[in-house]
């Protein structure tokens, strides 16, 4: 084998070993994706809920976290403040302002992720007829 031949391949090898090392580091910077919803996407619930629970994959800034809520015409349902949440963590919890009536929701959020990429989604649930 000669001299180049002997660096090529050890230049690829090198390579190797720093793609592995940046494929393996991935996950640690990967975006806020929401892993656990109450309610839950889709579901029909015979109880109203009185709060939303977000919870995502990684830490959000939850000073910047958007949350809302629609009914099935569109208009906006009433979420109260914040009520002690940290400066940082993986759930959003909204009370509503008065109980839900039977009917389809959407929920929006849109969080910003520690690894500073903004991600966002939507998802439906259904408050039964009594």
């Amino acid at each position: 084998m000669t001299f180049s031949r002997k660096r090529s391949a050890s230049l690829f090898s090198i390579s190797l070993v720093a793609a592995a090392a940046l494929f393996a580091a991935a996950p640690a910077f990967a975006h806020a994706a929401l892993r656990k919803a109450v309610p839950a996407a889709g579901e029909v619930v015979d109880t109203p809920p009185t709060k939303l629970t977000l919870e995502f994959s990684t830490a959000i800034d939850l000073a910047k976290a958007e949350l809302s809520v629609s009914d099935a015409v569109g208009e906006g349902v009433a979420l109260l403040p914040p009520d002690g949440e940290a400066e940082s963590g993986t759930t959003i919890e909204r009370a509503t302002k008065s109980p839900l009536a039977p009917g389809r929701y959407s929920v929006a959020w849109r969080v910003l992720s520690v690894d500073g990429h903004y991600t966002r989604g939507t998802y439906t649930f259904e408050v039964r007829e009594r």
